[in-house]
């Protein structure tokens, strides 16, 4: 049967602020992985839209999805599907929600989307049909697993920068036959290609990315650890300790 390799877990330099990557750089790395489908999961925060200030909601949706459209465009060229989703930053915590199953028309249509509480993002989810997968559930700083909201968990986050404890957040969705994924969290050169899953086609779009991730439920996963590179602030940090 063939695999293709997804990553479900990328942040873009123009929008997360997190980012250190171009869209358009991070798509042709990934091209060189042999990546078949890149979703872009940038943050969907209150901190990031009330920057926007007093612009219209289209607007700030434009700026939102800047570095998925820079992205889609460099797969277009580079043959790699470029799918839309996004990391959802439940207000006032840390807590980081995976959302797959939804188009651009919808975030158009869903004005402030990202002041829900995590009852009224279930609710908004059951009414869509959205896919909600909670990121590195057992990170440092996450208050809790949100059972009563998401199908499933981040089982592996390959980010170097963060113990994430993956092994904790297996155990936990294999207890409850939950769909488990891995995502890279990708946001420099070092990130890539640590993570991610093979599906058995690749999505033509994020709606048909979520049934695929519901009718799988435990894709293979791609699990490379990656090597944290110190910046030169934190070597200089280091130096002077």
């Amino acid at each position: 049967m063939d695999a293709y390799k997804t990553e479900l877990h990328f942040h873009t330099a123009e929008v997360s602020p997190c980012g250190r990557f171009p869209a358009s750089w991070g798509i042709r790395l990934y091209k060189k992985l042999g990546y078949h489908t890149v979703v872009i999961t940038d943050h969907f925060s209150k901190r990031y839209f009330e920057k926007l200030g007093s612009l219209s909601w289209e607007q700030k949706v434009d700026c939102f999805l800047k570095g998925y459209r820079n992205a889609r465009r460099e797969g277009d060229k580079r043959g790699v599907r470029v799918i839309l989703g996004m990391e959802y930053d439940l207000p006032d915590t840390r807590d980081d929600i995976l959302v797959y199953g939804f188009d651009e028309a919808f975030l158009y249509a869903n004005e402030n989307l990202f002041l829900l509480e995590a009852d009224a993002l279930r609710r908004k989810a059951e009414e869509n049909h959205l896919l909600l997968i909670q990121a590195h559930p057992f990170r440092k700083n996450i208050t809790r697993v949100h059972d009563e909201l998401v199908e499933g968990l981040e089982v592996f986050n390959g980010n170097p920068r963060h113990d994430s404890n993956n092994p904790k957040a297996l155990a936990y969705a294999s207890e409850r036959h939950w769909i488990a994924v891995s995502g890279s969290d990708f946001h420099r050169r070092e990130d890539a290609g640590t993570g991610g899953v093979y599906l058995p086609s690749i999505p033509k779009d994020s709606l048909e990315l979520a049934e695929l991730l519901r009718s799988v439920l435990t894709p293979e996963r791609i699990e490379k650890p990656g090597v944290h590179k110190p910046t030169f602030m934190e070597n200089l940090l280091h130096k002077f300790k």
